[in-house]
């Protein structure tokens, strides 16, 4: 709970003070090229891709081996 509490005062700080990419959203987008062509913008999203259907399977079955 304490953890929820810290992350969601410190997203609502970046969120208020509307500085450009110190967000959660903001620095995934950053760090996985989501707006703009980067260097090896398809291998980044790919990764993306791949850590988010990982989380979701892992959530999804509680991380039991399946």
């Amino acid at each position: 709970m304490a953890w929820l509490l810290g992350f969601a005062a410190l997203e609502g700080l970046a969120v208020a003070n509307k500085d450009d990419e110190d967000t959660l959203s903001e620095t995934v987008w950053r760090w996985f090229s989501i707006n703009h062509e980067g260097k090896h913008y398809r291998i980044r999203r790919f990764g993306l891709l791949t850590l988010i259907t990982w989380l979701f399977w892992h959530f999804w079955t509680g991380g039991k081996k399946v």
